[in-house]
């Protein structure tokens, strides 16, 4: 899944890896997130703590990108689209509103047939 986190590679012996792997299955989580809930509880310790205390150089964190605001998408105007003729042709003018609410306006018009021809086969 395309994310905006950070991320960090590591290569691992065959006992870790195995360890990792182990802890993610019982926790029913991925190997990334197992991995990096274990660096997480690391970086806690006091001796990571101290180590972070007495480093010369601060590396500041970044704001979570999961923390943004989404922005609302904008609704499409069925009649800017290209196929807005073809759509009316195939379904008439009084459904417009219902195919807008449903996004079907911006399907190709060479797939229309194809799907009335599916629906009247469900109907």
């Amino acid at each position: 899944m395309p994310t905006n986190l950070d991320r960090v590679q590591c290569l691992l012996n065959p006992d870790p890896y195995a360890k990792v792997r182990t802890l993610a299955k019982h926790n029913r989580r991925t190997l990334s997130a197992m991995a990096a809930e274990l660096i997480e509880v690391a970086l806690r310790l006091p001796k990571y703590q101290d180590q972070l205390e007495e480093a010369e150089i601060q590396v500041p964190s970044r704001e979570d990108p999961r923390s943004a605001m989404r922005q609302p998408q904008l609704k499409k105007d069925a009649r800017s689209s290209p196929n807005y003729q073809a759509i009316v042709d195939q379904v008439g003018e009084g459904t417009l509103n219902e195919l807008e609410d449903m996004g079907l306006t911006t399907i190709p018009a060479e797939k229309l047939d194809k799907i009335k021809k599916l629906l009247e086969l469900l109907g």
